[in-house]
């Protein structure tokens, strides 16, 4: 993957979080959902755990991100710029 496509994935998944963040954190407080294709793979005790999982299932092919479950947390925009 190059690098712009990495950036595109990354923030595909972001966006697609936090749309969905109400409906993924709910009953998860706390917990670290691990995020792979536009879905949940899973909800794990630590940060640790999760990569642990996504690198043993081979979700290292592909991207994936892990977020702490905070329904009061609050998406963060920074602007950034690709450059070649």
């Amino acid at each position: 993957m190059s690098y712009d496509e990495i950036r595109k994935e990354f923030d595909r998944l972001s966006e697609w979080y936090y749309a969905n963040k109400t409906h993924i954190d709910a009953g998860h407080e706390g917990k670290f959902a691990l995020l792979y294709e536009s879905d949940v793979a899973g909800y794990f005790d630590t940060w640790d755990k999760a990569e642990l999982y996504a690198l043993r299932n081979k979700f290292a092919e592909g991207l994936f991100l892990v977020h702490k479950c905070d329904l009061s947390e609050k998406p963060v925009y920074l602007p950034y710029e690709v450059s070649a």
